[in-house]
């Protein structure tokens, strides 16, 4: 979450000092010559000052998406920046979204099973020491999977008369977060932060979340329930730049409490969370190596909601989805210990403008690998033996858009993602920035 200056925003600067050593070649008289005449067209044409650069950068997306479970998705992002000083990536961001799937119902008529619609603010102090922002966030999936428990549970069941939602269940979020963070010295950064949130799971009948229920004491907080949350981090960030570091290091830890509301299956949790992100430049910074590993540990009760996503400043599903293990469908693999290992190369060669605006564009190949624990007790019932990782790896596109908006796009293969498609087994994964 760096809160301090970023040499990010030096890109924004330019210029040449070749006219002036050309003017060193020049004789004496020539020079005062060049001057008066410069101040005799000066005085008969003035010349309007160069207009400033807008300090505004406006961008619209649409979200297109879709498939048999969830109907086609449609719906439209929006972000506005206010861009700051050179140390600093922006003054404020705001990113504004609306979508939501639309699907035949089995009984006729229509139904809307995934919507994602949030309102997201950051912003910072021109001081660069206070970091402050928040988050109003509506999720839904109806097709949110549900595969058993632990790092060996089960491929996807395909038997016809079990029907398409066996290994689902839907899952509904509505959540408020404020965040901030202050810089307590140039690189070390005290995070906290305070949210709301309701979740409503449904369990489908005849569904292995159902059969599960009844017979794993793991699984609680399937009913409804609101939780207020705490969040408190600490983080050391020495990247050179938030959106496409190329050099430095970023490690943090992260700590989120629910206190729980006291009812069975309702219980209280704290969350840890231990991150770690290196980059290295191979070539300026055009090529660049970077380097993840993140460990997300439960104690306490956590709902089945929790069970595969972690941090409380950056939320990251994992083990498996497009910030985890790429390939490796979202929900595949859930426990309360999960730790993922990520590396890429990133190649950044080419640089245009287009309508005045700045553009870098290039690819990235990339390897991630992860395992997870069902409980701190050992399961080998549940979470197999020997080292049990689950891997995925492919290629990307990367679209730099201005100073602050970074465009993603990843294929990944994965022996999970084969098992749940043989006849289209890549992930594709379309998102915004770097997966870390």
């Amino acid at each position: 979450m760096g809160i301090g200056p970023s040499a990010e925003a030096g890109a924004r600067e330019g210029g040449s000092l070749a006219g002036d050593r050309a003017m060193g070649k020049l004789s004496r008289l020539a020079s005062w010559g060049l001057l008066w005449g410069a101040m005799g067209l000066a005085q008969a044409a003035p010349v309007d000052p160069p207009a400033k650069p807008d300090p505004y950068e406006w961008k619209i997306f649409p979200v297109l998406g879709g498939n048999s479970d969830i109907g086609f998705q449609f719906g439209v992002l929006g972000i506005v920046t206010r861009l700051g000083p050179p140390e600093l990536p922006y003054l404020w961001t705001l990113r504004i979204q609306g979508s939501l799937s639309v699907k035949g119902a089995p009984l006729g008529g229509v139904e809307f099973p995934v919507h994602e619609d949030f309102i997201f603010f950051d912003g910072r102090h021109p001081g660069g020491r206070l970091r402050y922002g928040g988050e109003l966030k509506f999720s839904q999936a109806a097709n949110a999977g549900y595969y058993g428990l632990g790092n060996a549970s089960a491929p996807p069941l395909t038997d016809p008369l079990l029907g398409t939602r066996v290994n689902q269940y839907l899952r509904s979020e509505l959540s408020a977060y404020f965040r901030g963070g202050w810089a307590l010295a140039p690189t070390w950064n005290l995070l906290f932060g305070l949210g709301v949130r309701r979740l409503a799971p449904t369990v489908y009948p005849g569904s292995l979340l159902e059969r599960d229920i009844a017979r794993e004491a793991l699984l609680g907080g399937i009913s409804s329930r609101i939780d207020p949350v705490l969040l408190l981090g600490f983080e050391r960030d020495c990247r050179d730049s938030e959106l496409v570091p190329s050099r430095g290091h970023q490690v943090s830890l992260g700590l989120r409490g629910v206190p729980g509301a006291g009812l069975p299956g309702q219980g209280g949790f704290v969350g840890v969370s231990l991150h770690a992100r290196l980059f290295l430049p191979i070539w300026k910074k055009y090529v660049v190596l970077a380097l993840r590993e993140l460990t997300d540990l439960l104690l306490g009760n956590p709902p089945l909601h929790d069970l595969s996503r972690a941090t409380g400043f950056e939320t990251t599903w994992m083990l498996g989805g497009s910030d985890g293990v790429r390939g490796v469908p979202e929900g595949r693999i859930q426990g309360r210990i999960r730790s993922i290992g990520n590396i890429e190369c990133r190649v950044m060669p080419a640089r245009f403008t287009l309508f005045g605006q700045r553009f870098e564009t290039g690819f990235t190949a990339f390897l991630d690998a992860g395992r997870a624990w069902a409980d701190w007790k050992s399961r080998s019932d549940l979470d197999g033996e020997g080292l049990g990782l689950h891997w995925g790896t492919g290629l990307g596109w990367r679209l730099r858009w201005g100073e602050s908006v970074l465009i993603r796009m990843d294929f990944a293969y994965a022996p999970e993602a084969a098992a749940a498609d043989p006849g289209f087994p890549i992930g594709i994964y379309f998102d915004l920035g770097h997966s870390f």
